[in-house]
């Protein structure tokens, strides 16, 4: 099975404010569905064609921003950890979005804490569910999207040539 994530920037504060933080290129991670639509945690409200996705994790339509850039990374996994992968986060789907995580980039805090997330956090901790037989090594409050980018390039994942990229 394989396994696709998105990590994208914006043009907007925010997004050049996690990028400073995490000295990284994406400042968004989501783990993209058959059918291209996000599974992922944000801290923002997304209305694409009236409707309107609340915060934290959800699963979103295929292009709901206008991302400045993205990048798709793929991994190639058995069966059975994608399952475990999706299953971990589907049982999220309605989590909320964990505000303080962002300002603990300068601080610390768990981000295991289960039942809100960060959209890096929300990865790495599924990552670790379906594949790691050992915890991630990372500073508590560090899982940034760059983080997890280098997580999962780093055990065999690779840019997806048939991604779209700005």
């Amino acid at each position: 099975m394989i396994l696709r994530w998105q990590f994208v920037t914006e043009n907007d504060f925010g997004s050049r404010a996690i990028q400073y933080a995490t000295s990284g290129r994406a400042s968004h991670v989501g783990f993209l569905l058959d059918d291209d639509s996000e599974l992922g945690a944000r801290f923002d409200k997304v209305t694409v064609k009236g409707k309107t996705y609340k915060r934290g994790v959800q699963i979103r339509p295929r292009g709901y921003s206008d991302f400045a850039t993205r990048t798709v990374i793929a991994h190639e996994v058995p069966d059975a950890v994608g399952c475990r992968y999706r299953e971990f986060l589907f049982n999220c789907i309605n989590d909320s979005y964990d505000w303080r995580a962002i300002i603990s980039f300068f601080g610390t805090r768990d981000w295991r804490e289960p039942g809100q997330w960060i959209c890096s956090e929300l990865q790495a901790a599924a990552w670790e569910y379906a594949w790691m037989t050992r915890r991630l090594f990372s500073h508590a409050n560090k899982i940034s999207p760059v983080g997890f980018a280098l997580v999962v390039t780093g055990s065999g994942g690779y840019i997806d040539e048939q991604g779209w990229y700005q």
